[in-house]
């Protein structure tokens, strides 16, 4: 997956109505890059022959009274 540009998150950023200073700008992409390329790895996972975890905490696993 290719990097956003700087234009393309200014871009991405004004449509939700932020107005962000240039030298954020800068940092803010890295980080969504960064965040975007660690995303993708789970991409690759498979998980076809793994058993799924419940989405909830089991009952009785806290303030007991």
């Amino acid at each position: 997956m290719r990097d956003l540009t700087v234009e393309q998150v200014e871009r991405i950023l004004a449509a939700q109505g932020y107005d962000v200073p240039a030298d954020d700008l800068v940092e803010i992409t890295a980080r969504l890059n960064a965040q975007l390329e660690g995303a993708a790895v789970l991409d690759r996972i498979t998980t076809d022959e793994t058993e799924s975890w419940y989405a909830l905490f089991p009952f009785g696993c806290g303030d007991e009274r």
